[in-house]
This record gives C-alpha cells, structure tokens and sequence, in this order.
C-alpha cells in the first residue's frame, strides 16, 4: 500500500499494480451508465472488478410496474448488465434510498465491510 504523510497527495499505484477494483454507487444502473466503458476495460485487462450497490433499486422503474416487484426485478437487470460488462460480483446492501443512507454512516459501515471481503488493492 501507498504510505501517505497527511495532507500530502497519495502516489498513485502503477496500472500493472492493481488486481481488484471495488465500484460503489447508490442504485442500481449508476455504473452502468457513469462507468460502464471504464469498468469493461478494467475488466478486459484483467482486474477482478466488484460491483458494491447501496439500494436494490426499489424506487426506480415505471408508475405501472408492482413496486413490490421492483427490486428484484433491478437486481436482476443490474446482474446482467454488469455480466454483460463481464463482472460476475455483485452486491447489494439492500438500504433503502429513503432510510438506509442517511445517516451516510450506515451505508459506509456495510459497504466497509464487503470491501474487507472483495479486498481491492489498496484497501
């Protein structure tokens, strides 16, 4: 890992250096459509890549769509995008986006520990 004296930018780690990447975002699709082409070219060059959702997308959709049925049917739109993409990890930690990330503290507590688990570099 990079040592860093506060208050003094962090030397960024050589492309070669890097094994996993670990992509948080609040809902479903945000990285697809903020990181999708970043994400495959990570993947295509070889990096273990884990995609880390705070909601399940229960929220998103159509006003004519079940709202009971909406997040499983984001969870399986945003699996198969991501596969499409060739990320076969991801993770949803299952907040709500009216509850569960204020306060933010807890959706960094959840998301710190999946990235203990997925151990990206530098982490």
């Amino acid at each position: 890992m990079t040592e860093r004296t506060f208050g003094q930018p962090a030397t960024p780690r050589l492309d070669q250096d890097i094994e996993r990447v670990l992509v948080v975002t609040a809902h479903p699709d945000d990285c697809d459509f903020g990181a999708a082409g970043t994400v495959a070219g990570w993947v295509d060059a070889g990096l273990k890549v884990t995609i880390l959702l705070c909601t399940r997308g229960e929220q998103g959709g159509f006003d004519d769509f079940n709202r009971e049925q909406m997040p499983l049917i984001r969870e399986r739109e945003q699996i198969a995008a991501s596969a499409a993409l060739g990320v076969t990890d991801v993770r949803f930690l299952g907040a709500t986006a009216t509850v569960g990330l204020n306060p933010p503290g807890s959706c960094n507590a959840r998301s710190s520990r999946s990235s203990a688990t997925s151990s990206p570099s530098g982490c």
